[in-house]
């Protein structure tokens, strides 16, 4: 029988998800090379060789979790805007790791939105401080999670009140083009997001279902640009500047010592100059970070974005006006406060 103290003092352990209809609580047991090599830890994480153990709800929201050294800091992003990368670039042993978009937060996010106000109470705080108790002696978590659970970062705030939060983003424009080029999955994964988003109280949300079906699916990628610029928008509000900021990800692509030398003064990671240049010249800047076995460094992003640009033609302009006259409280610049560069 697994002992839920033992378990929860040991960072070894990651909080691997949450079985709401088992009322359980998953963990794996995961060296710190199987969280540099996995890109995420969701559903694409291979669990077939993995020690795992499990403990009730119960016993992980009521349990003594020890905290971290130092306070974790997040990533909160708009998909397709270098997260990946950026969180690989800011790992390195002693001085911080990474979780790249854990799956028990996914399962935390569906509870806030469809109004299970209790068990998600219950639940929030011991989520996060369980996540947050992964970095090593003296190291500081970096959490970097899925977009679509963006609806979070009050939570995690709370769970964590002297923790940095740091905004990334991309344009309105490299959004739509980065849904497009991903073909039929990326259109279906836009209107997921939407339906998400729909339930966060958000502007676009409120927009009838009959003008829904009429939309395009480049205008439904549209809206939801919108709809993670105004979460972000009220988050950093919440939060104050002291304790977010806002980098954008076309910016981080072209300037990527100087953003990451950013990055690293506001979360306070300790990398050092030596370490970000050693990164910037290395292999992490000319491989896919969600899949380090293919090549893809800034050109090949700028001209694979560029055949997209192209193939939506005039169109991709005429969307992203459109988008501003149904939502024109997004501003069409400096859309997020605090830019690090």
């Amino acid at each position: 029988m697994t002992d839920p103290a033992a378990l929860l003092a040991d960072s070894a352990w990651h909080l691997d998800a949450l079985d709401l209809q088992a009322g359980r609580a998953r963990f794996v047991k995961l060296a710190r090379g199987q969280l540099e090599d996995t890109p995420f830890l969701d559903e694409r994480l291979d669990r077939t060789s993995l020690e795992s153990a499990d403990i009730a709800l119960g016993e992980l929201a009521s349990g003594s979790i020890p905290a971290p050294d130092r306070a974790p800091v997040f990533i909160w992003h708009s998909a397709f805007c270098g997260s990946t990368l950026l969180a690989r670039c800011l790992s390195a042993e002693g001085a911080s790791v990474c979780l790249r978009e854990p799956a028990a937060l996914m399962a935390l996010a569906s509870l806030k939105r469809h109004g299970h106000t209790a068990r998600f109470q219950q639940l929030a705080a011991p989520t996060f401080r369980t996540l947050g108790r992964t970095a090593g002696a003296g190291e500081r978590a970096v959490i970097k999670p899925t977009n679509i659970v963006n609806n979070l970062v009050g939570e995690a705030a709370q769970a964590f009140p002297d923790a940095k939060h740091l905004f990334l983003t991309s344009d309105i424009e490299a959004f739509i083009v980065s849904i497009a080029k991903k073909a039929e999955p990326g259109r279906a994964f836009a209107r997921r997001m939407f339906a998400l988003f729909a339930r966060d109280g958000l502007s676009a949300g409120r927009i009838p279902g009959e003008q829904l079906f009429g939309l395009t699916d480049m205008q439904v990628a549209a809206l939801v640009w919108h709809m993670e610029i105004e979460q972000m928008r009220a988050a950093q509000a919440a939060l104050g500047t002291g304790r977010a900021a806002w980098l954008d990800g076309d910016a981080f692509i072209a300037r990527p010592a100087e953003a990451l030398a950013a990055a690293d003064a506001f979360f306070d990671i300790g990398l050092g100059e030596d370490r970000i240049a050693e990164v910037v010249s290395g292999p992490l800047m000319a491989r896919d970070a969600k899949d380090p076995g293919r090549a893809f460094g800034a050109e090949t992003r700028r001209s694979e974005g560029a055949a997209v640009r192209e193939q939506l033609g005039d169109d991709l302009g005429r969307i992203v006006e459109w988008s501003f006259q149904v939502l024109p409280s997004t501003p069409r610049s400096a859309y997020l406060a605090n830019a690090l560069i």
